[in-house]
């Protein structure tokens, strides 16, 4: 494993493996401990943003090039980070790079977009709050750090996310 820091502060982390396939993943530093009331929810949202679509790339745009390769890409937002990631076949890793570079620099933030992954994210919310294995994980974390922002769901409150613009 190969772990350098850059000039700008990003650090790279490079793992070889003999395979047919790579994973590149950007990783970053922002989940909900990092969010107040106001905010529940917004890195969560974020997160669903940025496949949406870009300045130069439709969403459409961006899931067809990873999939027509063959190829999946995601994201996850836990209480101390957000990372999206690309899988593709190695000989594809520059289409990869690029798109994820095109994803986390230039967002679009279009409203309708916005509206649209609001309700994704409420029907988020209200499937977690449903599934009793899920709102139980909820209730365990609210008892077990009264004082701590882990409390707090990652997924956001539905009053922060409809106030949200």
């Amino acid at each position: 494993m190969i772990k350098k820091k850059l000039k700008n502060g990003i650090t790279v982390i490079f793992e070889k493996h003999h395979t047919n396939s790579i994973a590149l993943e950007v990783q970053i530093k922002v989940g909900s401990v990092n969010e107040n009331k106001k905010q529940a929810g917004m890195t969560h949202l974020i997160e669903h943003l940025l496949f949406e679509g870009t300045k130069t790339r439709t969403a459409h745009e961006i899931s067809n090039s990873i999939e027509s390769v063959g190829g999946e890409f995601n994201a996850a937002t836990t209480h101390e980070r957000t990372f999206y990631y690309i899988h593709v076949p190695k000989h594809h890793f520059a289409l990869a790079l690029e798109i994820m570079s095109d994803i986390i620099q230039n967002p679009l933030f279009a409203e309708k977009t916005i509206k649209k992954e609001k309700n994704v994210v409420l029907n988020e919310i209200k499937f977690m709050e449903d599934d009793p294995k899920s709102y139980l994980w909820i209730l365990f974390l609210k008892s077990l750090f009264r004082k701590h922002k882990v409390k707090n769901p990652i997924h956001g409150s539905p009053e922060a996310i409809n106030k949200m613009t």
